[in-house]
C-alpha cells in the first residue's frame, strides 16, 4: 500500500460548491488518503454537507471549529491527520482524477524527498467550466528566490506537502489572519517550505481554481496588502535572503502595477496613474509590457463576441500546456512571456 496521503479542506459557508470539491478528491486514482473537512463556523449548510459525504465514505471526517480563518483551519486539520504527505484543497476548488497519483509519484521518486510538488492550473468559473489557464512555470529544485519573486503555485489547492516540511515550518501562519491580512497564508506557506527543501513541477493542468465575484483572491488590494505581510514575515524568519536590487525593483514593479490596474478599474483614476508613475520609475520595462497586453486584450474586444465553447474543468485533456479550451490554444500574453523569461534569469539565484 502506498504512503497515506491526508487531503485538507477548509469550508467557510461553502454549501454551493463543497459538494463538487469532495466529489473530485473521492475520484483520484490514488488508492491511500484520507479526507478531512474542517468547517471554520459556518453558518450556511456546509456542515450537513460535509457530514453528508462522510456518511458515505468511510476515508472522511469533519472536524468544526469556530470561525478562525484559513491558517487555523488547514492546521487544524493537519493535527487531525496522520498521513506523511499532506493535501489542502480549498472548498470552491477542483482537482483532476489523477492529481494526487501525479504529485505524490513524483515526490517518492526524488532523489532526495520535496518539501513539495505542486501542479498549474485552469481558471475555472462558477459552473466549473474552464475559462483560461494560469502560467506553467514548471521549475522544479531549490527554488527560493523564483518563489520570492513568483507566486509558483498561484493558489491554495495545487500542491502536496510533505509532512516533515510542514511541521518544521510551523505550519500555516494565523497571523495575516489577525491582522486582518489574510488571503497570502498559502504563498507564506510556500516561501517557507522553499527554504526547507527541493519542489517538485508537475506539467499538467491538475488543479481547477475558481474565479467567483465573491472569491477572496478578487479582492485586489487586500490580497496586495497581504502580500506585502507575507514577505515581511518570510524576511522576518530568514534574515539572510537578500534578493539583489534588481530582482528586489521587479517585486516592488509587479506590485505597483497590480495595483494602478485596480485603481484604475475601480474609477480612482487620479491615484492610479500616481501609481503608475511610480511603478514606471521602478520597473519601467514590466510595466510597457503591461500596458500592451491590456490594450492588446482591448481591442480584441472590440469586434462581435465569438461564440466559444463550455468546457468543463474535468472534461479537458490536462496535458494540453496553455490550452484553454478544447481545440483552441490562445497565444501567451506578453506578460506571462515577460514572466517566464525573468524566472530563467532568477534561477540563477537558485543554483
Amino acid at each position: 500500500m502506498p504512503p497515506l496521503v491526508s487531503v485538507i479542506v477548509p469550508a467557510y459557508n461553502a454549501e454551493a460548491t463543497l459538494a463538487e470539491t469532495l466529489g473530485s478528491i473521492a475520484a483520484q486514482t490514488y488508492p491511500n488518503i484520507e479526507i478531512v473537512v474542517v468547517d471554520d463556523g459556518s453558518t450556511d449548510r456546509t456542515r450537513e454537507v460535509a457530514s453528508l459525504f462522510a456518511a458515505t465514505d468511510a476515508r472522511a471526517r469533519v472536524v468544526s471549529i469556530p470561525n478562525s480563518g484559513v491558517a487555523v483551519a488547514r492546521n487544524t486539520g493537519a493535527a487531525h491527520t496522520s498521513g506523511p504527505f499532506l493535501a489542502p484543497i480549498d472548498a470552491d476548488d477542483l482537482w483532476h482524477p489523477r492529481y494526487l497519483e501525479t504529485l505524490v509519484g513524483m515526490m517518492l521518486a526524488a532523489p532526495e524527498l520535496p518539501a513539495f510538488a505542486y501542479a498549474p492550473c485552469r481558471l475555472i468559473d462558477p459552473e466549473s467550466n474552464v475559462i483560461g489557464s494560469g502560467p506553467n512555470p514548471g521549475c522544479s529544485g531549490k527554488v527560493v528566490h523564483r518563489m520570492l519573486f513568483s507566486n509558483l503555485v498561484g493558489n491554495g489547492s495545487g500542491m502536496v506537502i510533505a509532512r516533515t516540511a510542514f511541521d518544521a515550518t510551523g505550519g500555516y501562519d494565523p497571523r495575516l489572519h489577525a491582522a486582518d491580512r489574510q488571503g497570502c497564508e498559502d504563498y507564506l506557506l510556500q516561501l517557507m517550505l522553499a527554504n526547507h527543501g527541493p519542489a517538485c513541477a508537475a506539467e499538467e493542468f491538475l488543479v481547477g481554481y475558481r474565479k467567483s465575484d465573491g472569491a477572496m483572491s478578487r479582492n485586489v488590494e487586500g490580497m496586495a496588502a497581504s502580500r506585502r505581510m507575507a514577505r515581511r514575515l518570510y524576511r522576518r524568519a530568514f534574515p539572510h535572503v537578500v534578493p539583489p536590487p534588481w530582482l528586489s525593483r521587479w517585486i516592488r514593479g509587479a506590485e505597483l502595477t497590480v495595483c494602478t490596474r485596480n485603481d484604475w478599474t475601480a474609477g480612482r483614476r487620479g491615484r492610479a496613474l500616481g501609481t503608475l508613475a511610480r511603478a514606471l520609475l521602478v520597473d519601467p520595462q514590466a510595466v510597457i509590457v503591461a500596458l500592451s497586453s491590456r490594450s492588446g486584450s482591448w481591442v480584441r474586444n472590440l469586434g462581435p463576441p465569438r461564440p466559444s465553447p463550455r468546457i468543463r474543468f474535468l472534461d479537458l485533456d490536462p496535458r494540453g500546456r496553455n490550452s484553454d479550451r478544447q481545440g483552441n490554444h490562445p497565444p501567451m500574453s506578453p506578460s506571462i512571456r515577460l514572466q517566464l523569461k525573468r524566472l530563467e534569469r532568477v534561477a540563477a539565484l537558485d543554483r
